[in-house]
């Protein structure tokens, strides 16, 4: 071959790369793009914990304006519903003393927590669920944020007092 042969294969791999990279891109839009229509459809079907789950999976990168205002609007609904979800299931497992089957779902939900009235609850079992399994650390830094972040909580005079607890036993 001659340089100038090498020269235009070069140029040519450099041209193909470029047009494959452009076709991932919009492949990985498109798919990006059919997984935000199924979460449209599981929040119609409201199976909120699905599309969550489905919304995290997205990346919303190459999403036109229309597209990204689609995808925080499904966000918006769906997040506060799966939130409630978790905290229900959550809280029924801690009831029943299910400790570890209660653990997940409530660390789930304060992922898709902004100003639901049961984050403080929420931080209390995980505190009390913390102190179950002997990590004062992690109890008390639950119990701390209930304090600082809602001192008027229902909570509060239990956080006290499980502080005090706490604190009496280290």
């Amino acid at each position: 071959m001659t340089p100038e042969e090498v020269l235009a294969m070069r140029e040519k791999v450099t041209t193909l790369e470029a047009e494959n990279k452009q076709l991932r891109s919009e492949e990985t839009k498109q798919a990006n793009l059919e997984l935000l229509e199924t979460a449209v459809s599981q929040l119609n079907d409201k199976k909120f914990e699905e599309c969550v789950a489905t919304l995290d999976s997205i990346e919303t990168v190459g999403f036109s304006e229309e597209d990204l205002q689609k995808y925080e609007s499904v966000k918006t609904q769906a997040y506060p519903q799966a939130a409630n979800s978790l905290y229900t299931k959550g809280k029924s497992e801690f009831l029943s003393n299910n400790f570890t089957d209660a653990k997940p779902y409530l660390e789930k939900c304060l992922n898709y927590t902004s100003s639901e009235n049961f984050i403080d609850d929420t931080y209390y079992y995980l505190g009390k669920i913390a102190e179950e399994e002997k990590n004062t650390a992690k109890a008390k830094e639950y119990y701390e944020k209930i304090k600082s972040l809602y001192p008027d909580s229902n909570q509060i005079e239990n956080v006290n007092l499980a502080l005090e607890n706490l604190n009496s036993t280290t």
